[in-house]
């Protein structure tokens, strides 16, 4: 699969990059993945993905792999449109490779493709994880697109550092921040790289509504659409 020779190749370059610096001990894969149902994401769709997710966790776990997989009950995704989200990993491309290679993932894979329209992985820095969250907790996974340079960058960082400020009296908490490092769009042999986001954050927050009230939060968004190609959220809950 061509996103397997993604995957393997990026890692074979950042390793060589860093080898002589500081040589990791092992290569964990993290990854991000966006699927967008080809119907509405009701019943029919949401059944056979939950089959799908089910027999796919223990092939995983020969691998030493992990998968949670969350249903994106709200949000703003234009850039990026998803019904279920799921937070992955691997402990090194060697058991990423050989999980796409195995005879069970194989014949499982297909039950994936009729209900798909749009499937997107991305590659992260950091592991992505709700292990402690709850139901009742509000879950926000943000996702953006930097425009090139510098200044875009630092004030993307001007904008978290006000946001942490006028977010800690409505119980804003930074769960995960990560960069994006690569991304495929597309099942299978039919998937193409596309631009990763330059950042992918998880917020857990008591008050959403008080802390998206707040003058201090609202005026550092608006801002930050300046610096921004574009961006997208996502309203997380456990699937079931």
């Amino acid at each position: 699969m061509r996103i397997l020779y993604f995957v393997l190749g990026w890692f074979a370059l950042a390793t060589s990059a860093c080898a002589q610096e500081n040589p990791p001990p092992e290569n964990p894969v993290y990854y991000v993945g966006f699927n967008y149902f080809t119907g509405d994401g009701g019943l029919p769709e949401s059944e056979v993905f939950s089959n799908y997710t089910a027999a796919l966790e223990p092939i995983m776990a020969r691998y030493g792999m992990t998968l949670e997989t969350y249903r994106v009950v709200n949000g703003s995704a234009d850039a990026l449109p998803a019904h279920a989200i799921t937070f992955g990993s691997a402990p090194d491309p060697e058991s990423f490779g050989a999980f796409f290679a195995d005879p069970e993932f194989q014949a499982l894979f297909p039950s994936l493709v009729g209900i798909i329209d749009q499937h997107t992985v991305v590659f992260t820095r950091e592991a992505f994880s709700l292990a402690g969250t709850t139901e009742a907790d509000n879950i926000l996974l943000s996702i953006g697109w930097i425009k090139e340079g510098a200044d875009h960058h630092a004030a993307i960082l001007a904008r978290d550092a006000a946001i942490s400020q006028s977010g800690t009296q409505y119980g804003l908490e930074t769960l995960v921040h990560s960069q994006g490092m690569m991304a495929n769009q597309g099942l299978a042999d039919g998937g193409i790289e596309v631009p990763a986001p330059d950042y992918l954050e998880i917020w857990r927050v008591e008050d959403p509504h008080g802390l998206f009230d707040d003058p201090m939060y609202r005026e550092a968004e608006s801002e930050a659409r300046n610096h921004m190609d574009r961006s997208a959220s996502y309203w997380l809950q456990p699937w079931s």
